[in-house]
């Protein structure tokens, strides 16, 4: 069988061990992957257990972590030490990893193709590149529904998606929370805070600091799973589930649960503690971003204009920086937001930052207003006859 096409086999669930004790609780997979905190981006997994392991199951050791010559010279001394007899393939998207593997082992290889890889020809390159010794292919959740048709139809390989988890935005080798690391146990206790945005009303951006550098997270999870049978239809092998970063092992169960119908998506949604998007999969608007740059709808226009929204809070305020005219009360004025919206609002409600109450706003004020919905910094406010 071509494995483009899909004949019936169905998807398969895989996910990540975290610790030896899970093992019995993830009987209904046939493959676990393990990533050791030593070799991968935020893996929970330790490397002492690994001599400890004891199944059936198809294992998968991945070493994904990105690597300097030092590094990458230190991780594969790290790596004669393990069995890899223990395992049927390995996981890695650094070349320089790929390349020891086939070089030095004779382990299958699972190659993670997410990052740098969305055209067609160099997904086959890749193939063609590891031949015999590819298990499957990693593509990216940046490719839309109708670019993962065509390429899982073009390439003669099983090949993998991501289902479930955080969606990594930004990546350094530094340690960007704390450059002290001396007495921080960072390998068994990574550090995790949340970041606000200086440049939009974004906020809640999870970062994680390791012994590997510093993640940054989008506010919102990424999920494809309102379309599995779309993912099966399309001849996708292989699902991963990641739920590393709040109850790998629940996830993963329920998962399987809402592939053999036995809940709905809606189920999964209630215990998951973030929001959930379907990322590029119905379309890929990276491209968006550039008319925001230098977005002609926030700029000022003309004598109208009245200043600029500076912070935006849900039901509480919008605070705006008198500019160009006063402002008073019972005037009517226009708010035009950077995504092209144009808001009518009566203006009933002035005042200035210590909670009093003002009939009118000179230019230089920072006054703040009632809460106009879809009203977000950097929208420009004008006056209307």
């Amino acid at each position: 069988m071509e494995y483009g096409e899909n004949e019936g086999v169905a998807m398969k669930i895989v996910t990540y061990l975290n610790s030896l004790n899970e093992i019995d609780s993830l009987d209904r997979l046939d493959e676990i992957i393990i990533s050791p905190s030593e070799l991968t981006r935020y893996g929970q997994f330790s490397i002492g257990d690994i001599s400890k392991l004891n199944t059936n199951k198809k294992l998968v050791l991945e070493w994904d972590i990105l690597m300097t010559e030092q590094v990458f010279l230190e991780k594969v001394e790290l790596l004669k030490k393990i069995n890899l007899d223990l395992f049927d393939s390995i996981r890695v998207q650094d070349p320089g990893a790929l390349e020891y593997v086939l070089e030095h082992t004779n382990l299958k290889v699972q190659f993670i193709a997410e990052s740098g890889n969305h055209n067609l020809l160099g997904l086959q390159t890749w193939v063609n590149y590891i031949g015999k010794r590819l298990d499957r292919i990693v593509l990216s959740i940046e490719l839309p529904h109708l670019k993962l048709a065509e390429y899982v139809g073009n390439l003669d390989c099983e090949t993998e998606i991501y289902g479930i988890g955080r969606v990594l935005l930004f990546y350094s080798p530094r340690h960007l929370i704390s450059s002290d690391l001396k007495n921080q146990k960072v390998i068994d206790h990574p550090i995790e805070i949340s970041a606000s945005s200086e440049e939009s009303p974004h906020k809640g951006f999870p970062i994680v600091q390791n012994e590997h550098g510093t993640f940054m997270f989008n506010t919102k999870d990424h999920s494809l799973l309102d379309h599995l049978d779309d993912l099966d239809q399309l001849g996708i092998s292989h699902l991963r589930v990641d739920g590393r970063f709040f109850d790998n092992l629940l996830l993963t169960n329920k998962v399987i649960d809402l592939y053999e119908k036995k809940i709905t998506v809606e189920d999964i949604k209630n215990i998951y503690p973030n929001r959930l998007i379907k990322g590029f999969f119905n379309s890929n608007k990276t491209d968006v971003i550039f008319n925001k740059l230098k977005n002609y709808r926030i700029q000022r226009k003309d004598i109208n204009h009245i200043g600029e929204v500076v912070d935006a809070q849900k039901k509480k305020y919008i605070a705006v920086l008198v500019k160009s005219r006063g402002l008073k009360i019972n005037e009517n004025i226009k708010v035009h937001t950077p995504d092209g919206k144009v808001l009518d609002h009566k203006v009933n409600v002035i005042r200035d930052s210590k909670g009093n109450e003002l009939k009118s706003a000179n230019v230089g004020d920072l006054v703040f207003l009632k809460s106009i919905n879809s009203v977000s910094v950097r929208s420009q406010v004008y006056f209307s006859y």
